[in-house]
């Protein structure tokens, strides 16, 4: 049962609304008002028939009005803003549709004068997205030395993935002028695919601009700042800013000192970005066992592979462990809670007090984990030190943390970059200043895709609240993999391939998963791809397909696709790839023939009946476009007359065609 009030939604959404900027203040009735207030913690009841999306949010007694806008992901702005009173904890959405998702904001005025902001994107069974486009993955030379058979299994996992590769391998000490030339390089040579950039290994840092995030003036220059790597037509400039107060030197910015001016990008940024850098942490170094940077890179690509294929299951949850508690009418959680409540469910949101991070995040896994404190280059109040890192594995996946001197992580043994190599961690995000807008990832988006986001959300961007001093600055990053996902699926295994008379014939395990929709294959002339997906729209419901190309080298690529469940709705979601390789004769046909006798429907069900030659086997293929076809049933029985049944159809209609083999 629903408490509160219940409004459908039937007015069209039509143009963008303002809303006016917050300023990062610490007044005093924060200070007896729980963060959590400071957001409005949504997410999302979907069904299919009809189709409908109930949002649902934690009541405030406080509160005195919702404004509730609505969008597509794609939109620049906001639609029509919609008032409910405050007694509101719900909302229902009957314009909605199957095979779509819309984005909601959800702002709320509450007494005594504080602000609460809620996002979710949510959809009813959103559609697969299986093509991902290309990244560009820079490897250090130096860094990497060692680990190519982990560097190609990681090459292979992108492939699997949906990812086309762009390989370059970057000598220690280029220049980040020179190492950008190349990200422009492959850019400008496909501007429509070219989406992520993954940087491996310790490749130079850009510095840029004249900020101070955490608000300490002694911590006032440059920046690390690798959106200037992700900013592809952006122009950079270092002959104006100067500024030499901060108490270390690399942060220091002059004129022509190859650190950067702008403190935000000069223009919107192109590509998702993240870095894992484990060099220079003396944390794990110093420890028994002792662990090089080639250790962790080890461990971290291969934690990174047991998560993509689910060869470790971390719990669907997440933990907040927030001492900065009373900062303020924007509290620093605000990136946890908004975020954390559109994938798991306000349920599902452990808290943890003052020194329970490390305990409870070691004890138990979380796929989610937040954690904030007063803080120095190694350390945070209240959660614990780099060194414990080392000492502990961390069972979380998808790790924030603020606290000062933290997004400044270029340097030894940095508390935020240290996080990488502990226990299952893969990524790490300094949160907070600004705030991360990382909802989407609830329906599939990849934790890049929410790094962009906020680095093209400039102060009065689309998203508020956003900490004006520091939205949109250039060090806003992502340590970690940038294509990593909230969920991933199970894959197929033991695919094998033969070739028959009619052409090639692949089998395959299921995979393990719940909730299947099918399978997808997939084929490509090289392991590296580009692979196309050749099964069409709809998922194979079984465990084999038949095809029959021309001559040549084949790879296939076998993915499970899930209709995946979160707090945000429901998606359709690919596993990994798992491949197999075949040289394909060309198909030698003959002169046999078969003929469809009668075709229909009868018995609920679509039914082909046709008479083939007496020594044949005889394959059923459909279509719903006359291009692409699907092999369904084999049969290969003596007889010479077959029928074949078909209920696995949800259009009005299809093409079939039968093949001998």
């Amino acid at each position: 049962m629903v408490v509160g009030l219940m409004i459908s939604l039937r007015f069209v959404w039509a143009r963008a609304v303002s809303v006016a900027a917050m300023l990062f203040v610490c007044s005093v009735h924060a200070q007896f008002r729980a963060t959590e207030n400071f957001s409005v913690e949504v997410s999302a009841v979907v069904q299919a028939e009809p189709p409908q999306i109930l949002l649902n949010w934690v009541a405030d007694t406080n509160a005195i009005s919702y404004q509730l806008r609505r969008k597509r992901p794609s939109d620049a702005g906001w639609g029509a803003s919609q008032t409910l009173p405050g007694s509101s904890t719900a909302f229902l959405d009957q314009a909605a549709s199957v095979g779509e998702a819309f984005e909601y904001q959800i702002i709320k005025q509450a007494q005594p004068n504080y602000t609460g902001y809620g996002y979710i994107l949510a959809g009813i069974q959103a559609p697969l997205q299986d093509d991902r486009g290309k990244l560009i993955l820079l490897v250090s030379q130096s860094s990497l030395a060692g680990l190519q058979g982990e560097l190609d299994l990681l090459e292979q996992d992108l492939v699997g993935d949906g990812w086309q590769v762009l390989r370059h391998d970057i000598p220690a000490g280029m220049a980040p002028a020179e190492i950008k030339q190349i990200i422009q390089s492959d850019y400008a040579a496909d501007p429509a695919a070219v989406q992520a950039l993954f940087l491996l290994g310790n490749i130079t840092v850009p510095y840029s601009g004249d900020i101070f995030p955490d608000g300490h003036e002694n911590h006032r220059g440059a920046w690390p700042a690798d959106v200037y790597y992700a900013d592809v037509d952006g122009v950079w400039t270092d002959n104006s800013v100067i500024s030499t107060n901060a108490e270390r030197q690399i942060n220091w910015n002059l004129p022509g000192d190859g650190k950067f001016d702008q403190s935000w990008p000069p223009s919107p940024v192109e590509l998702m970005v993240g870095r894992v850098d484990l060099s220079n942490l003396t944390d794990f170094a110093n420890k028994t066992p002792s662990r090089s940077e080639q250790d962790l890179l080890r461990a971290y690509l291969a934690k990174n592979h047991a998560f993509r294929h689910r060869l470790f299951t971390a719990e669907r949850r997440a933990l907040v462990c927030d001492i900065f508690f009373d900062k303020g009418d924007d509290p620093i959680a605000g990136s946890a809670w908004r975020n954390y409540v559109a994938y798991f469910g306000r349920q599902n949101i452990v808290n943890a007090g003052w020194d329970e991070y490390f305990p409870k995040a070691t004890a138990t896994s979380f796929l989610c984990a937040y954690g904030s404190g007063g803080g120095s280059y190694t350390y945070a109040q209240g959660i614990g030190s780099a060194d414990e890192f080392a000492l502990q594995n961390l069972q979380v996946v998808f790790a924030m943390f603020t606290g000062s001197y933290f997004g400044d992580w270029n340097n030894e043994s940095n508390f935020l970059r240290s996080s990488l190599g502990s226990g299952t961690v893969l990524t790490a995000i300094y949160a907070g200043f600004p705030h991360i807008i990382a909802h989407r990832m609830a329906l599939g988006g990849s934790v890049g895709e929410a790094i962009r986001l906020t680095q093209n959300n400039p102060e009065r961007g689309t998203y508020p609240p956003y900490n004006p001093h520091t939205a949109a600055e250039v060090h806003i990053s992502l340590l970690g993999d940038p294509t990593l996902r909230l969920h991933p699926v199970i894959p197929p295994s033991n695919v094998t391939v033969g070739i028959s008379n009619g052409g090639i014939v692949l089998n395959w395990a299921a995979s393990a998963d719940s909730s299947l929709a099918g399978y997808h294959v997939y084929r490509a002339t090289s392991a590296s791809g580009p692979f196309v997906r050749i099964t069409g729209n709809n998922p194979l419901p079984g465990l084999s397909f038949f095809d029959d190309p021309p001559a040549g080298r084949y790879v296939y690529m076998v993915r499970a696709i899930k209709l995946e469940s979160s707090a945000s709705g429901t998606y359709f979601n690919a596993s990994q790839g798992s491949f197999v390789e075949i040289e394909a004769t060309q198909n030698p046909g003959g002169d046999s023939t078969v003929a469809i006798a009668s075709a229909g429907f009868a018995d609920g069900q679509f039914r082909v009946q046709a008479v083939k030659p007496l020594d044949r086997a005889v394959v059923l293929e459909f279509s719903s476009d006359l291009t692409h076809w699907t092999g369904l049933q084999t049969n290969s029985t003596t007889a010479t007359q077959v029928r074949f049944d078909d209920s696995t159809a949800t259009a009005a209609h299809r093409f079939y065609r039968l093949r001998l083999f």
